[in-house]
């Protein structure tokens, strides 16, 4: 079961990361199911494009990973297979 109990779509493997014997995967995909949102674990919860995303406060990695995607963004790689954007601030229960 996923942290947020979510059904997600694999699309495309975009890359990893590896710090302090911990290695991270990185994918893009889809949401299938987001009106089954959980808040298991997290207290708060966004969703952002990729420039908005700059704008946070993000861990070196993590804007490795966003300056990736914009890259390919950038190149016109299709990387996410979106709807409508959805933006939401703050997603607690």
């Amino acid at each position: 079961m996923e942290e947020l109990n979510l059904r997600i779509e694999i699309h495309k493997y975009v890359t990893f990361s590896q710090e302090k014997g911990y290695t991270c995967h990185f994918f893009t995909g889809h949401i299938l199911n987001i009106q089954d949102i959980e808040m298991n674990v997290h207290e708060k919860l966004g969703f952002y494009n990729l420039r908005e995303i700059c704008n946070l406060h993000l861990y070196e990695n993590d804007k490795n990973l966003v300056d990736l995607l914009i890259t390919q963004q950038s190149q016109k790689v299709s990387l996410f297979n979106a709807r409508i954007p959805i933006k939401i601030q703050d997603y607690t229960f």
